[in-house]
């Protein structure tokens, strides 16, 4: 059935669907549904989508354009559930719709698509796989991120263990090219330290090929270190790697990303939801790096290696040490992972604090006023310094930017990309 949709789809695709070029725009027209939402797919186009208006179908009618302009192909899902979470990630030749952010009859639901198109809608029973583990509670699990890497699809999930004061950190990796299902242990968090600030929870730290790391901060007797934990893409657990940012007291902070993640929608949907870490540890092509507000000066510092190869700090800040008495709204980090450059960004109290990681080190670097909901949905926005970025969808063909108004997406029987 599903294949007989699939073609289905196709087929309308090849009647509904047409690109007209001209020399300043391209013009595009809806296939089973009206738009309604436009999203970048990094490395590989635009996504754009429409819904049944008159909400009788949870269908949900989607094309890719790629950068040369053209219609990859048009497909259609059908989500389990009303509300439906796209994952996306530059780094992986796959997009998830992931059903379900609590277990539905033990099980996640969602669909799977590759760049060829290809539909898998399928699931997984976490009841089984915490039954490896020697537990039984399915329903006791927290979720905690969904993390599109490279070669798999990854959820994080907490279980409190009362009886221990503990809770398990779970890890569960689906490789993209086959859908099986692997699980692994981290540490374990301490309960006491966690409520007494001394250890967090676990946030996704980066991923290649063979890897995929997750990191948290924890204080061991004197010492202040940030673990990284690795498993491979069949969850084999790699090793524990630590590192130990010098000479700072961190501020506990909001740490987000602009992928399109499990942790955005939880933060969105689930209350009470908590994404604080006493900073952030994460890889970038192959080096660990360290950032966190410092609670003395109010700086943002990054750690990293050095010329020398000592892990050490690398960014400077002359900012005079605030009144012990000033209060402070918590701080936020976000990172923005665009493939040969990371970049950091620090907010508090109504200031912004920049750094770029590249090859040539760490730099501070002046970003303007940041849509966040519209960067998470298309950077490529960000990369060609548009004025008016939360206004406009910038979509590049030949490396050439071509824009629509958003405002006009639902108004419009087609879309039309203008040469910016």
């Amino acid at each position: 059935m599903l294949q007989t949709n699939a073609l289905k789809s196709l087929a309308t695709s090849l009647t509904l669907f047409f690109v007209f070029f001209t020399f300043a725009q391209i013009e595009i027209k809806p296939g089973v549904f009206p738009f309604n939402q436009v999203t970048e797919w990094p490395g590989h186009g635009t996504l754009i989508f429409g819904v049944d208006p008159s909400g009788r179908s949870q269908e949900i009618n989607f094309h890719l354009i790629n950068y040369e302009g053209e219609i990859s192909w048009n497909r259609s899902v059908y989500p389990k559930n009303k509300k439906t979470h796209l994952i996306v990630s530059r780094t992986s030749n796959y997009i998830y719709f992931i059903d379900d952010l609590t277990p539905h009859n033990n099980q996640f639901r969602y669909n799977q698509v590759g760049l060829t198109g290809n539909v898998i809608p399928t699931n997984f029973d976490v009841l089984s796989i915490i039954r490896r583990h020697g537990y039984q509670t399915p329903n006791e699990l927290i979720l905690k991120d969904i993390v599109n890497t490279p070669k798999a699809l990854v959820f994080y999930f907490q279980l409190p263990v009362i009886e221990r004061g503990i809770i398990e950190n779970i890890f569960i990796s689906i490789t993209h090219h086959n859908n099986r299902v692997y699980s692994c242990l981290g540490p374990a968090s301490e309960v006491d330290l966690m409520n007494e600030g001394e250890q967090f929870e676990f946030i996704f730290a980066g991923a290649d090929d063979e890897t995929i790391s997750f990191s948290r901060y924890k204080r061991e007797k004197a010492f202040k270190d940030t673990e990284f934990f690795t498993f491979s893409t069949k969850a084999k657990v790699l090793g524990y790697n630590s590192i130990r940012p010098i000479d700072i007291q961190p501020i506990p902070s909001s740490v987000y990303s602009l992928d399109l993640d499990g942790r955005y929608y939880l933060n969105k949907e689930i209350k009470n939801f908590t994404n604080t870490a006493n900073g952030y540890g994460f890889y970038f092509q192959g080096e660990a790096y360290y950032a966190a507000f410092e609670e003395g000066t109010l700086c943002l510092k990054i750690y990293g290696k050095d010329e020398k190869g000592d892990f050490s700090l690398l960014t400077d800040c002359n900012r005079k040490a605030p009144s012990k008495r000033q209060k402070f709204d918590k701080p936020q980090l976000t990172t923005m992972n665009y493939g040969n450059k990371m970049v950091v960004v620090g907010n508090l109290n109504g200031e912004q604090y920049s750094y770029q990681i590249d090859k040539n080190g760490v730099k501070e670097i002046k970003l303007n006023a940041i849509d966040w909901s519209q960067i998470r949905n298309n950077p490529s926005s960000l990369l060609v310094g548009v004025d008016n970025i939360s206004k406009r969808f910038i979509h590049l063909i030949n490396d050439i930017p071509y824009y629509i108004e958003i405002s006009e997406l639902q108004k419009s029987d087609q879309i039309v990309f203008k040469k910016l």
